[in-house]
C-alpha cells in the first residue's frame, strides 16, 4: 500500500515539474522577441500563406495587372491596414496544384510548413 502512493506522488510530482518547466520555457522565448520589433515599435509577424491558381485580379481576370494571387494581396494590405496589435509580413506564395502535396510533405517534414494553404 506505501509503495502505491509512493509511486503516485512521484508520478503526481513529475507531471507538476513538467508542466512548471513547460510554462517557463515559453515565457523566455517571448521575452526574447524585441529583436523582431518594427520602426512603430509593434512586433513584427509574418504569414506566409501557399495557394493554387484558381483565379486571376481581385474581382474580375480582366483587371490591369490581374495575377493568381492579386485577389489575396489586396486582402493582406486591408488586413495591414485595420490590424493594428501586431506589424503583419504577410508573404504569398503561387504554388502549382500538382506539386502542392509534394512541397507540403517537403516542408512539414523539415519543419518549415507555411501559416495557410489554400
Amino acid at each position: 500500500m506505501k509503495k502505491k502512493r509512493l509511486l503516485s506522488t512521484m508520478v503526481a510530482l513529475m507531471v507538476i515539474i513538467s508542466l512548471i518547466s513547460g510554462c517557463s520555457g515559453n515565457n523566455a522565448a517571448s521575452s526574447n522577441t524585441s529583436d523582431n520589433s518594427s520602426a512603430s515599435g509593434k512586433e513584427k509577424v509574418g504569414i506566409r500563406v501557399w495557394l493554387t491558381p484558381q483565379w486571376k485580379g481581385v474581382v474580375d481576370a480582366t483587371e490591369a495587372g490581374a495575377d493568381y494571387d492579386s485577389f489575396l494581396k489586396h486582402a493582406a494590405e486591408k488586413f495591414k491596414a485595420q490590424y493594428d496589435k501586431y506589424d503583419a509580413d504577410i508573404q504569398i506564395e503561387v504554388i502549382a496544384g500538382d506539386q502542392r502535396d509534394q512541397l507540403l510533405n517537403v516542408n512539414l517534414s523539415g519543419g518549415t510548413p507555411p501559416d495557410v494553404v489554400l
